[in-house]
């Protein structure tokens, strides 16, 4: 299989390029990139919705940046109960803020977590724009409303029924909102299987954007990826990004065993062979 780039209009030399000088980084300097780019890319959106509309604006700049929650008039009250807290300029903000803030909560908590989803694709990979913090937490149904109760003291809105849904054992997931700042996190319950533990067991802590948070591994990245939409096209393009700047730095033995287990065997090798520049030049090699 074909080098793949990740974008239809760039060349393989320019992939390449990026990939290499990517790889240069620190995860704390790519991530300042992607920081950069969500940053701008809601100031943006914000100026947008000002120009377009006399009234109102804030609203929808807020749905746009909160997709998860629908129904404003859920939202909305909660972040107007105090004048002193409700700035949408103060909406302009990446997800680190709140990695801060949760970092902090769940450790005092004494609560395992690592964070996933876009935020970690941008520090273990390719930076690109992402609007919500994902997180994976070890914690029992029947102890969620002490971390409900601690995330509140830290002004997160947590929908009204989530947590009773979780704790009647309905769902695995729970989404809040920090009101200062509207910035979301979706909490995910870390799963029972042998690979979700073994997640949990080789999470990192990094240091990124001024603090320190807990990371899922770059290996495991991958295979979540892979193994929650193999057929993604996003994910796809995540996981070779991933690929390509951890490059010699991923253990292939390792990903190859739980690809197996997982019955992701036979996709893994397809993106390990294009996200490999070697592979290429051996098919044009071939080729002549």
């Amino acid at each position: 299989m074909a080098y793949r780039t990740q974008a239809v209009d760039l060349s393989l030399e320019a992939d390449r390029y990026q990939m290499a000088l990517l790889r240069q980084r620190t995860p704390a300097e790519r991530y300042a990139i992607g920081a950069g780019m969500i940053r701008c890319g809601k100031q943006i959106a914000l100026q947008q919705e000002r120009r377009r509309r006399t009234t109102q604006a804030d609203k929808y700049f807020l749905r746009s940046i909160l997709p998860r929650f629908h129904t404003l008039e859920n939202l909305m009250p909660p972040l107007a109960d105090n004048a002193n807290h409700y700035n949408p300029d103060n909406w302009i903000q990446d997800p680190a803020t709140i990695a801060q803030i949760l970092h902090e909560t769940l450790g005092s908590l004494s609560i395992p977590y690592f964070i996933a989803g876009g935020v970690a694709t941008i520090v273990h990979g390719q930076p690109r724009y992402t609007l919500d913090l994902d997180l994976v937490v070890e914690i029992a149904r029947a102890d969620l409303p002490s971390l409900v109760t601690a995330l509140e003291a830290q002004r997160f809105y947590c929908p009204p029924g989530a947590v009773e849904e979780l704790q009647a054992g309905q769902g695995s997931i729970f989404n809040v909102v920090q009101m200062d700042l509207a910035l979301a996190a979706d909490i995910s319950l870390a799963g029972s299987s042998d690979f979700d533990q073994a997640k949990m067991q080789r999470r990192q802590l990094i240091d990124f954007a001024e603090t320190q948070a807990w990371f899922i591994s770059p290996k495991d990245l991958i295979l979540s990826k892979l193994l929650w939409k193999s057929d993604s096209e996003k994910q796809q393009r995540d996981v070779l990004g991933v690929m390509k700047v951890q490059e010699d730095l991923l253990d292939l033995d390792y990903l190859r065993s739980w690809a197996d287990r997982l019955g992701l065997a036979e996709l893994l090798d397809r993106l390990l062979q294009a996200s490999s520049y070697n592979t290429d030049q051996d098919n044009r090699n071939n080729d002549e």
